[in-house]
């Protein structure tokens, strides 16, 4: 149950990014974990880091992406909070 309802949680919000004009950078469907590493095609990871921050909204930066890690005690309402903060 606690698999489950993480993946549920982390393609609710890969597919809420992947609208967003965001790559996928982990999170993919044949790479499924609590981990979504990703980019903007606009914003630097500083800046999408940033803007999370600002919304007190824990991500870290990874390489050249910006990682979130949904996890078995967050909501969907969260998820759809983090992904309206970004553009």
């Amino acid at each position: 149950n606690i698999e489950a309802r993480i993946l549920m949680l982390t393609d609710q919000l890969a597919a809420g990014l992947k609208v967003k004009a965001n790559d996928l950078l982990s999170g993919k469907p044949r790479e499924k974990s609590g981990i979504v590493t990703f980019q903007h095609a606009d914003l630097s990871v500083d800046d999408i880091f940033q803007r999370l921050e600002n919304h007190k909204i824990i991500a870290s930066v990874r390489g050249e992406g910006v990682r979130l890690s949904p996890h078995v005690y967050n909501t969907e309402d969260e998820i759809d909070r983090v992904l309206n903060v970004l553009p």
